[in-house]
């Protein structure tokens, strides 16, 4: 909130905060009575603090409107949600400001949708018109309902780096537990539950539709949830529930061994037979034991063991992420940006991703690592 024009109306509010503190002005002593219960629930004063504490206290809280936090970024997972933890308890306080400043309509009245309002309005307009009670409602629902997959994609970067990782924890799935017990999504499944529900009971006391917002939660979770399960159900088909054949576990290697034998027969027992639908069956079957996973099936299935295990390394160990991928581009665009319009030479690109830390960082191998 510190940047541009927005700045600058924060400047001249707080700039003004003496004139208002006196009452010169009626309306904004309104506007500040208005605003003044939903400021104290956002920005944690007592319950019982007084409109003078409340006044003198507020502008101080405001942190994004006086100094430069964290920007939503479209290359980086989960920027929103850094963005929204210091910046959703300021909404209140913001709209306060952006009414005083701008004046006009109650924004719960015009609101619509964005696209249609930025071809009317621009700036601090638009800004003071997108805070509305029902903006306020859903990024609160978006942002407690996702917190358990920022959680995971946090663990997920920070322990899973390397392709050698990335192995132990699909081994760990196929051994330990099951891709359907993993903890995020138990999480996400435990917010529709009584327990669960109390990370809300903030939020449903400014609400003015609770029974409409509880609508939005159920469905946001349950959608998210068949999300991630859609996503994660990959460990339960080729060539993901093969991995025990390359952990050092016996039992696991054999069990992994005996269902790709079991998959390969069942789909050439299709692909011969006469009856109907069989073939229709096996094209089915083929979408999930592609020709990969097939091959080292049949590798397997002839005695080439060690074929097999090669091939099926191949397809699972590899870099669990493509973030490494993004902080390398990140390193060139950050370069880009303090040359104006000069357009950087592919040397030049190169020489920067060999001096860049990002895989050395992730204990990845870097052959063209410039090391002094």
């Amino acid at each position: 909130m510190d940047q541009g024009s927005t700045g600058m109306a924060a400047m001249a509010y707080l700039q003004s905060l003496d004139v208002l503190v006196h009452c010169s002005f009626d309306k904004d002593l309104d506007i500040f009575r208005k605003y003044m219960p939903k400021i104290i629930q956002d920005l944690g004063f007592p319950e019982d603090a007084s409109a003078e504490l409340v006044w003198q206290e507020f502008p101080l809280r405001l942190t994004t409107w006086r100094i430069k936090e964290l920007a939503v970024k479209q290359s980086r997972w989960f920027s929103w949600h850094d963005a929204a933890s210091v910046q959703l308890p300021e909404f209140w306080s913001a709209r306060m400001i952006l009414e005083w400043y701008c004046g006009g309509a109650n924004p719960d009245a015009t609101c619509q949708q964005f696209n249609k309002m930025r071809e009317d309005l621009g700036g601090l307009e638009l800004a003071f018109k997108c805070l509305s009670q029902e903006t306020f409602e859903n990024a609160h629902v978006m942002y407690i309902c996702s917190e358990p997959c920022r959680g995971w994609y946090s663990w997920h970067i920070e322990h899973v780096k390397t392709a050698q990782d990335n192995l132990r924890y699909q081994l760990h799935l196929s051994r330990s537990i099951t891709w359907q017990s993993e903890w995020h999504l138990r999480e996400l499944a435990e917010l529709l539950s009584p327990r669960g529900w109390s990370k809300f009971n903030k939020l449903m006391i400014s609400v003015l539709n609770p029974d409409g917002v509880a609508k939005k939660i159920f469905s946001f979770v349950t959608q998210l949830l068949g999300r991630r399960c859609a996503s994660l159900s990959r460990h339960s088909s080729p060539p993901y529930c093969y991995v025990g054949l390359l952990g050092s576990d016996m039992a696991s290697a054999r069990a992994a061994g005996d269902l790709m034998i079991s998959d390969l027969t069942a789909l050439l027992h299709l692909e011969v037979s006469t009856m109907d639908q069989a073939q229709n069956l096996a094209a089915d079957l083929r979408l999930t034991l592609d020709a990969c996973s097939r091959l080292a099936s049949m590798l397997l299935w002839d005695g080439h063991h060690e074929k097999s295990k090669a091939l099926l390394k191949a397809l699972l160990v590899t870099i669990p992420d493509s973030k490494c991928i993004e902080d390398c581009h990140q390193v060139v665009r950050v370069a880009q940006k303090n040359r104006g319009n000069e357009k950087m030479t592919l040397p030049a690109v190169q020489y920067l991703i060999e001096n860049s830390k990002v895989l050395s960082q992730r204990d990845l191998q870097h052959g063209p690592e410039v090391t002094r």
